[in-house]
């Protein structure tokens, strides 16, 4: 899949409850901690498992440091099927990797304070596998 993305950057500082508000009612992955890096991503625009990314990305505009191409959730039990070593893995209620390109991503680098919103548009867009996780109980809203 091809995704072509634009990014702008302005000055300033976001907090995590500033990102989830972004993102207002849509599927949206949040990557944060205590490090330089503030990610949010939201409405997919594609969904892939580990075995299925094949993504070419055209980058334009005030491009980050950094490229935030796909995120999501791996589980711990992703493990047993990358290691036919391993036993099986045991039974769980979610996906052991579900990953996602999502249309619009926005980047708050803290000691900066700079702020790089995204937007892509792709060739084919894929719709989201039915949720497997509940609302709120994960790495998804």
């Amino acid at each position: 899949m091809k995704i072509c993305e634009h990014w702008t950057r302005t000055g300033g500082l976001l907090s995590e409850a500033d990102m989830f508000r972004l993102a207002g009612n849509d599927p949206a992955t949040l990557l944060y901690g205590s490090g330089d890096w503030l990610i949010a991503g939201w409405d997919p625009l594609a969904t892939f498992t580990a075995a299925e990314v094949n993504l070419e990305v055209e980058r334009t505009g005030d491009v980050p440091p950094i490229h935030p191409d796909l995120m999501g959730y791996f589980a711990y039990e992703l493990g047993y099927t990358l290691d036919a070593a391993l036993p099986p893995a045991p039974p769980v209620a979610g996906p052991l990797c579900h990953l996602e390109a999502y249309r619009h991503m926005v980047l708050c680098h803290r000691p900066h304070r700079e702020i790089y919103r995204g937007l892509r548009s792709g060739e084919e867009a894929v719709s989201p596998p039915p949720r497997k996780v509940a609302p709120a109980a994960g790495p998804f809203m």
